[in-house]
């Protein structure tokens, strides 16, 4: 997943109609944040999930795609 961008990322996690906790979520993209240079990127992939656009709080800490 190297050269796109969080939010490209976060949304290849949660692709196929996945519901996931924030935990799941970082848990899977940790390895794309290894590439980065970006010592804060729990708090930006929080920011990214906050896109009404593209995603859905389900209850706090669960997310999904807009449908």
């Amino acid at each position: 997943m190297t050269g796109i961008t969080w939010r490209a990322a976060v949304r290849r996690v949660l692709q196929g109609g996945k519901t996931l906790h924030l935990k799941e979520i970082n848990a899977a993209l940790e390895p794309y944040a290894k590439t980065r240079s970006n010592n804060h990127w729990a708090a930006k992939v929080r920011q990214v999930l906050q896109d009404e656009k593209f995603f859905v709080r389900l209850e706090p800490g669960v997310y999904r795609l807009v449908a």
